[in-house]
């Protein structure tokens, strides 16, 4: 086996891992029974009427 070859399975085996915890974490079910928030941060409770004040983080209009 040539370095080459070598090389390639080490990146396809990492980008197999890599894709394996991705799916995992989309489609396993949450750990707890609360609420999550609609945006990730988990701070729904504290804002008013328990939604969001304003759009996620990173988005804009």
């Amino acid at each position: 086996m040539d370095w080459q070859e070598a090389a390639v399975a080490a990146i396809v085996g990492t980008a197999v891992v890599s894709l394996y915890r991705h799916l995992r974490g989309i489609f396993a079910a949450p750990r707890s029974r609360e609420k999550t928030s609609c945006h990730g941060c988990d701070d729904c409770a504290s804002e008013a009427g328990g939604q969001p004040a304003g759009p996620a983080h990173g988005s804009t209009p």
